[in-house]
């Protein structure tokens, strides 16, 4: 009976962990994932701008987005954003702690995604934010 209840509590166990970390998400380290050389910023013909991704970055299960005001303060992380003052566009990639679909391999190695509402004369630039470090990497930069 002991074993059988011992053996019970640890697939139990087993099974929230592995819940956990499924259902648990975390930010995509820029220089660990090599961001810098699979994500990047292109503008099209009429002015629109599109995140790309390839390799590891395509495996982002959210990108969660953001706006810089002219102080430096973004929407969404600081309670003195000024909408009136846009000037940068930042987002973020998060996946899962163990991406469970990793070993499913869905052929997917480069998406491109269109930044929706912004386009080249209504913002300066573009950049990755990663919110563990507070830190800001520039993808694209309007051209004068």
């Amino acid at each position: 009976m002991i074993a059988a209840v011992s053996v019970l509590a640890a697939l139990l166990l087993g099974w929230l962990g592995q819940f956990y970390l499924i259902n648990t998400d975390c930010t995509m380290d820029y220089e660990k994932n090599n961001l810098k050389e699979n994500v990047w910023v292109e503008e099209d013909e009429t002015g629109k701008l599109w995140m790309c991704r390839k390799g590891v970055a395509c495996s982002a299960d959210i990108i969660l987005p953001t706006v810089m005001d002219a102080n430096g303060n973004m929407l969404f992380w600081d309670d003195n954003f000024d909408k009136d003052q846009k000037e940068g566009y930042g987002f973020t990639l998060r996946q899962r702690k163990v991406d469970a679909l990793a070993i499913l391999d869905m052929g997917i190695t480069e998406e491109r995604t269109l930044i929706e509402g912004y386009d080249s004369s209504s913002i300066d630039y573009v950049f990755y934010y990663d919110d563990r470090t507070d830190t800001r990497y520039t993808l694209w930069e309007k051209q004068d």
